[in-house]
């Protein structure tokens, strides 16, 4: 699917591709409209060009109708969505000219139900009504943008390097964003839409198990294997290997999981961001004893992804010396002759006068073995 759909508009009174552009506004849609007058023109751009929708007005040029084209259009290129829309003055077509045929017939070109038309023609049935019961069973607010290329360059990556046969980027509700390799063996769109409804149920398993409740869904059968990551609770990628391909699992622990989060970095805290209903009951004065209705107000949560955080490497420790102070001030000039009293000289001859066999002496006289002690010098 391409990221940014092409819509051919025909309409001989040139106000439909307004109303077409006005409708894709509505919806938030970014969309390449090709608007011609004719029928004749329009078989032009189908042979040369492909479309993701055509949106016809029923009423064309001399006497032609929007159904004729639809059935040319068919014929040329096989598959494209088609709108025939009736405008005012238009009489409506017989019955059978529009039922069970391949194209969408409405009947005013403005309104929800054109708006539904249009956003069946450019997704598919199937993924509006996987859309419209999601909103209503569990809400969790609008679906953040992604940057389509840059994820395109992720998955392609992974599944090169995995070797998955083919990979595609889906939102929640099932609409195809990103599709790359093989993916036409399996029904894109009921994969898609079966397991996209999956994912946002993480808000309610993510308290019971910590974080985010990551998740991870694996299918394989006869021919085969089928994993689907979540990129968040709005996004997820699927991809799909043969199932003789046993190191499937192992390729996708190893490549897929950090590829994923790289998808996750690119998308932001909005991959995690959710609206929150929340009951806020007023106790104000009961009017005829009845309690006033609870009031639901919806708020964004932002589940914060926890990662591992790396500790603070400890301080080297520092040796005592080189913290300790000095106890002492240094001395400047040191006169050691004013500090003993006498000549020190070069202290060649200090010891000098000394032999092994006489005792230590203090001046003339020695000193005797009991004095020594007397005076504490021997110790206890």
């Amino acid at each position: 699917m391409a990221s940014i759909p092409r819509i051919l508009v025909i309409d001989t009174k040139g106000q439909l591709a307004d109303i077409v552009r006005a409708g894709m506004t509505m919806l938030h849609r970014p969309h390449i409209l090709v608007d011609v007058p004719s029928g004749r023109d329009a078989v032009d751009e189908i042979v040369q060009y492909n479309f993701d929708l055509m949106v016809t007005a029923l009423s064309l040029e001399n006497g032609a109708t929007g159904i004729d084209l639809a059935e040319r259009a068919i014929r040329e290129q096989a598959g494209t969505p088609i709108l025939v829309v009736a405008q005012q003055g238009d009489e409506s077509p017989p019955s059978s000219d529009v039922t069970g045929k391949p194209f969408h017939f409405v009947e005013h070109p403005a309104g929800d139900q054109f708006l539904r038309a249009l956003r069946i023609g450019l997704d598919g049935e199937e993924v509006v009504q996987a859309e419209e019961n999601v909103s209503t069973e569990f809400d969790i607010g609008p679906i953040p943008n992604i940057n389509v290329n840059g994820a395109r360059d992720h998955i392609h990556s992974i599944l090169i390097e995995s070797g998955a046969i083919g990979a595609m980027l889906c939102d929640r509700v099932g609409r195809i964003l990103v599709e790359e390799g093989a993916m036409g063996y399996v029904d894109k769109s009921v994969v898609a839409t079966s397991l996209g409804p999956s994912f946002p149920q993480a808000i309610k398993i993510g308290p019971q198990i910590g974080g985010t409740g990551w998740s991870l869904k694996y299918y394989t059968g006869d021919r085969y294997s089928l994993f689907a990551l979540a990129a968040g609770y709005h996004h997820f990628v699927i991809f799909l290997f043969d199932a003789t391909q046993t190191a499937a699992i192992g390729a996708m622990t190893r490549y897929g999981r950090s590829g994923i989060h790289d998808l996750i970095d690119q998308i932001g805290p909005d991959a995690w961001t959710y609206v929150e209903e929340v009951v806020v009951m007023d106790h104000g004065d009961y009017v005829d004893d009845i309690p006033p209705e609870p009031v639901i107000e919806k708020r964004r949560t932002t589940t914060i992804q926890i990662e591992d955080v790396l500790q603070d490497e400890p301080e080297e420790e520092k040796s005592v010396f080189e913290e300790a102070e000095p106890f002492l001030e240094p001395v400047d000039d040191l006169d050691l002759d004013a500090l003993f009293g006498q000549d020190v000289g070069n202290g060649d001859d200090l010891f000098g006068d000394l032999e092994d066999d006489t005792s230590f002496t203090f001046g003339e006289e020695g000193v005797s073995f009991d004095e020594a002690q007397d005076m504490g010098l021997l110790g206890d």
